[in-house]
This record gives structure tokens, C-alpha cells and sequence, in this order.
């Protein structure tokens, strides 16, 4: 969907290979699009990993369930599923023309 709407997209398939993308590719990267079901790292684990490499990186969090409260004020937008494809677009959007 996001490659469809003009974005670049770099996919990981879990937690680990994530932050490790993140590492490689930081200079590439606008935004964080971030489920909470991963395997091998829980969301929360991987957030904070970003948060320590790079508070400024805007995180769009993606979830399935209610989110944390306390994790909501740590990120950009929270984003519910099942997510159309406006919705994801928007989200993206919105967070990434926040100051």
C-alpha cells in the first residue's frame, strides 16, 4: 500500500531485523511504521531501542488492541487494525508533517 501511495518502503520481519535496518539505513529513513506483534522482540522493547538510537525518528505505532497510554505520548500517531489503505496513508501523513 505505502509503495502505491509514492513511499519507499525497507521491510523487516521482526524486531530484531528491524533495529538492525534501522542501523544501516538511518540516513533513508523518514518515519517508523511499527506493529506491536513481532516476533523475537515485543513492540515495546523495539520502541525503546529506537527511542535510545534516535529520539527524533518519528514512530507511528500499528495495533490491533487498545494501546498504552503511556506509550501513545511516546509516539507520533497510533494507527488501529484492521487499517484501510486512507487510514494508513493519513496516519503516515500526519506524522510526518508534525514538527
Amino acid at each position: 500500500m505505502l509503495g502505491r501511495a509514492g513511499y519507499t518502503v525497507l521491510e523487516s520481519g521482526d524486531g530484531k531485523e528491524g533495529l538492525s535496518l534501522f542501523d544501516r539505513e538511518r540516513a533513508a529513513i523518514d518515519l517508523v511504521l511499527l506493529d506491536l506483534s513481532m516476533p523475537t522482540m515485543p513492540g515495546e522493547e523495539v520502541l525503546e531501542e529506537l527511542m535510545a538510537r534516535d529520539e527524533e525518528v518519528p514512530i507511528v505505532r500499528l495495533t490491533g488492541h487498545e494501546p498504552d497510554p503511556e506509550l501513545i505520548d511516546r509516539v507520533q500517531a497510533v494507527i488501529m487494525k484492521p487499517v484501510s489503505f486512507q487510514e494508513l496513508s493519513d496516519g503516515i501523513r500526519d506524522a510526518l508533517d508534525q514538527p
